[in-house]
């Protein structure tokens, strides 16, 4: 087992009135992300102030006297942080509707589904989403992946719909059903209000700071289904900003 790793807040920027500590299990942060955009959330972490530990694992939280204890353990030793506020955050787990639907799934309760978007074993159901477990190899639990899939779904039910018509009346004309392939546009993460990374096109295009929160807003602006809704998305960062600055007058 290998030993836990600290990275140190930058103390220029930390506060005296509070310390931040982030326990992480695994050997780096965000283990899924790509390396830029792992090492921007890093940077601007300890640059917020906040201590990052790896390779630590949360034993047990305990309380007493109006005092929070976090007691952690790496692979040598074990220790104690002191809190006023605890923050654990865990996995996902399906939907109850899931668990409790006749569908097939695999080990990690996800929909099995083939290359249709067409859960298995049946002719005229379809899953979209990090729900459903489309291949072997796991595709990102993200709305990219699911918006891909959407419409290839879309159609594929709409062909289905009108082949079952098609045989009601004998009529040979068949739609054919469209195989999904996941494209990969690349990985956008918000860092705060006014600070984001992103990477595309196999990361030809790396972007971090300000830059990088203005394109992730015009791209999620962009995706939007509505025009009210584009301008919300495009608004919103501006909104934020003229509220900031009127508490500080």
């Amino acid at each position: 087992a290998s030993r836990s790793k600290t990275t140190q807040p930058n103390k220029s920027s930390s506060s005296s009135r509070y310390s931040i500590t982030l326990c992480h299990r695994g050997s780096t942060i965000l283990p899924n992300a790509s390396d830029f955009n792992r090492n921007s959330a890093l940077k601007r972490l300890t640059e917020a102030g906040v201590t990052v530990m790896t390779d630590t694992s949360v034993t047990s939280v305990t309380a007493g006297d109006g005092q929070k204890a976090v007691h952690i353990s790496d692979a040598s030793s074990s220790a104690s942080l002191p809190a006023d506020l605890v923050v654990w955050t865990l996995g996902t787990q399906p939907s109850p509707g899931i668990l409790n639907s006749i569908l097939p799934r695999d080990l990690k309760n996800r929909i099995v589904t083939g290359p249709y978007c067409r859960v298995a074993d049946t002719t005229n159901v379809f899953g979209i989403g990090d729900t459903c477990r489309a291949s072997q190899t796991p595709l990102p639990a993200n709305a990219q992946v699911a918006m891909q899939q959407a419409s290839v779904a879309a159609w594929n039910l709409y062909a289905t719909l009108q082949n079952q018509s098609s045989k009601d009346i004998n009529d040979q004309t068949q739609l054919e059903l469209l195989p999904f392939k996941y494209t990969d546009l690349g990985e956008m993460m918000t860092l705060g209000s006014e600070d984001a990374t992103m990477t595309s096109l196999g990361g030809l295009v790396q972007l971090n700071g300000g830059v990088a929160s203005l394109a992730r807003r015009l791209v999620y602006a962009i995706r939007q289904p509505t025009n009210s809704q584009r301008a919300l998305a495009l608004l919103d960062g501006g909104v934020g900003k003229l509220l900031a600055a009127k508490q500080k007058k």
